[in-house]
């Protein structure tokens, strides 16, 4: 089956709107995931004033592999969900509970200040990028080749670690996208 992990960006429009970006990613972990992490915060910072207008960038910016300057072509999981789902339960359920080993990663952000959590398959226990490279198989994998230090300390630095109550809203609140 390989890898799989989703990553989620939630924020406000100008006018109000909840967006939620759902993505799918058939090769992306460790610290693959990290380097995303970092790469779309980064890339949040620059443009938070033109996030309305940049939506379908947003995506495209996930895929991006800084560290080894590759990409990876994710699936967007909501379009996906309206093909398969007849009512906003499903589709929630849908979106949220994607086939998944290698973890999520979650975003958010409210007000100028950028969250976020890594999580496991299996948990919505948020973790640190440190705690998401300790968790299963990475804690002897691929650090190398990567700017991996660097990522986890821009994280600490330019994010705020998002609480599980936190991440259960994000899953739970309306979007105006879905």
């Amino acid at each position: 089956m390989g890898q799989r992990s989703q990553i989620y960006v939630a924020f406000n429009k100008n006018n109000g709107d909840r967006v939620l970006i759902a993505r799918y990613y058939g090769w992306n972990y460790g610290s693959r995931m990290v380097s995303r992490a970092r790469g779309l915060i980064e890339w949040i910072i620059e443009n938070i004033d033109y996030l309305d207008y940049q939506i379908d960038k947003i995506s495209r910016i996930a895929d991006i592999n800084f560290d080894f300057r590759d990409v990876v072509i994710s699936s967007d999981i909501i379009a996906e969900s309206k093909e398969f789902c007849h009512d906003n339960n499903e589709i929630r359920e849908y979106i949220f509970n994607q086939d998944n080993n290698d973890g999520k990663l979650f975003i958010s952000i409210e007000d100028n200040t950028i969250k976020y959590a890594f999580t496991s398959y299996d948990s919505n226990k948020p973790m640190t990028a440190e705690e998401y490279m300790s968790w299963g198989r990475y804690k002897t994998e691929e650090k190398d080749g990567s700017n991996y230090s660097e990522n986890c300390k821009y994280l600490k630095e330019h994010s705020v670690l998002m609480t599980e109550e936190e991440i259960k809203h994000m899953m739970t609140i309306n979007y105006s996208n879905i």
